[in-house]
């Protein structure tokens, strides 16, 4: 869940510097308080009761695995309320029902789908493209500026705001 502890024991074991590490995943700054790429949210903005994944990535985390059991990778902007699309192959994500325990709903490895049942949903998905608002929230992620209403305020107030819109 992004703690500190885990970025430093991280850090030592792969040899990356802890700054790099928190740039690939959310940071815990309080019980109700996360940062990602310099921008705060509340909790709320984090999916942590479902598992959220694109079939593709999983399948191609298969290919790559060879022989050997997968190593799913999950992808940080996965965990985003308002990320509901794979960028890279335009199909919804999948999200599974609620899974116990906050922390788990994050781990991909321990609750994605075998091969059959991924290529099954892979079939299923909906082809779509990402929405405005998902296209906005991982642009302000990188750095880029879009409507000042919009940038003035918390990026999980700014997503919400614009959904009630």
């Amino acid at each position: 869940m992004g703690r500190q502890e885990v970025f430093s024991r991280a850090s030592a074991i792969s040899g990356q510097s802890v700054e790099n590490l928190k740039t690939r995943s959310h940071e815990y700054l309080s019980d109700r308080r996360f940062a990602y790429r310099g921008e705060t949210f509340f909790r709320e903005f984090l999916l942590r009761s479902s598992v959220t994944f694109c079939p593709a990535c999983l399948l191609s985390d298969y290919n790559e695995s060879g022989t050997g059991a997968p190593k799913f990778i999950g992808r940080t902007e996965w965990v985003f309320r308002s990320v509901r699309t794979c960028e890279h192959h335009a199909t919804a994500l999948c999200r599974t029902a609620q899974v116990r325990g906050s922390e788990l709903a994050l781990n991909i490895s321990a609750h994605a789908p075998d091969q059959e049942r991924l290529e099954k949903l892979l079939k299923q998905a909906p082809l779509c493209k990402p929405s405005a608002l998902q296209n906005y929230i991982i642009a302000r992620f990188e750095g880029h500026k879009g409507p000042r209403w919009l940038d003035d305020q918390q990026i999980d107030l700014a997503s919400r705001a614009t959904e009630m819109l």
